[in-house]
């Protein structure tokens, strides 16, 4: 016998008793009632053979019937499987692409703060025309300024040395000059620094 000879036998055997618990193992009440019936063939014993290959064919087929829906169960069940394992790779298809949706736009939303950050600065800034033309302005108005420093300057070297020559020309008239009572002394010709300064400033302003 080969072993799947073997392996259909014990199959029928476990559909034919059925759960295998307690007293209900048909396939050795079949037997014992096949027994008795070959030692007592009488009609009873024969009705109870019927009875005992019926109950094992119905439970061979209620065997069967229960493994095609368990098997019919499983290919459901496989189904579903598959169908939530599609719903859960598509899910996190769109978790992945959620994630580079946020990546992006929390990169555009600090690029907007930090273009409004800029954007308001170079706003508090002033133009750059404005800023030329008042440094252009502030230029003209120091070169004139310097102009005119230079020309005052030039202007009081002048006055200094036209009063210089008229000092040097008023004393010699002193010394030259003929004071028949007093004689002016070398204190009195010469004039005071001092005042030289202050005909300087009456002279400028």
């Amino acid at each position: 016998m080969s072993i799947a000879d073997e392996e259909q036998i014990i199959k029928r055997r476990l559909q034919i008793d059925g759960e295998g618990v307690g007293d209900d193992r048909r396939i050795n009440l079949l037997l014992r009632t096949f027994m008795r019936w070959c030692n007592e063939n009488t009609a009873n014993m024969q009705n109870q053979l019927s009875q005992q290959m019926a109950l094992s064919e119905f439970s061979i087929l209620k065997s069967e019937i229960s493994e095609q829906m368990i098997d019919s169960e499983l290919k459901n069940y496989k189904k579903v499987s598959d169908n939530i394992a599609e719903k859960i790779e598509r899910v996190k298809c769109e978790i992945d692409e959620s994630k580079k949706h946020l990546i992006t736009a929390q990169e555009i939303r600090r690029n907007k703060l930090e273009y409004s950050s800029l954007a308001r600065l170079i706003k508090e800034q002033p133009d750059r025309k404005e800023i030329i033309e008042k440094h252009e302005q502030l230029k003209a108005e120091l070169i004139k300024q310097n102009e005119e420093f230079q020309k005052i300057n030039r202007t009081l070297e002048n006055r200094r040395k036209d009063f210089a020559c008229f000092m040097m020309l008023a004393n010699e008239l002193l010394k030259d000059a003929d004071f028949p009572d007093s004689q002016p002394s070398d204190a009195e010709t010469i004039v005071d620094e001092d005042e030289i300064d202050e005909v300087e400033n009456m002279i400028i302003e």
